[in-house]
């Protein structure tokens, strides 16, 4: 029997996480086959640990099996693949962050704090659950 090497080990344990999380078996056999991908890249490489080059590498194969040409569903799965991986990795588990951070600073302008403050007000007297009135709080570390 064939040892396995670490990426193959590391590969199981996110995709355990992902059952364990309780994610749909067709998005767990969905990034399922974004592994696969991943395992082949890394044995067509001859590593077996998720390197730099190996991810570079991997993200960057973005060209549908059919046509060739570039297909955005692919690179978002391996990039996703990549990014849970390596969470992984680093934390020891999955953890909810977004896959893109926003580039967009909070506006600070007064003619915007002043809608927003109008807003927080139409939703207290609408009633609406403290929940959702807290959601809508610029936190101090966002202004």
């Amino acid at each position: 029997m064939k040892k396995k090497t670490a990426l193959e080990i590391s590969v199981e344990n996110v995709l355990e996480e992902l059952i364990d999380t309780g994610y749909c078996q067709s998005t767990i056999r969905y990034y399922k086959k974004g592994y696969d991908r991943l395992l082949k890249s890394a044995s067509t490489m001859q590593t077996d640990a998720l390197t730099h080059a190996l991810a570079e590498h991997f993200i960057n194969d973005s060209a549908h099996t059919r046509t060739g040409r570039y297909c955005p569903s692919r690179k978002k799965l391996h990039s996703s693949c990549i990014r849970k991986l390596r969470e992984h990795e680093e934390k020891g588990y999955l953890g909810w962050q977004p896959s893109r951070e926003s580039k967009v600073d909070t506006p600070a302008t007064t003619e915007f704090q002043k809608l927003h403050t109008r807003f927080l007000t139409y939703l207290k007297e609408e009633r609406k659950s403290k929940n959702t009135s807290d959601s809508s709080e610029i936190s101090p570390a966002n202004s």
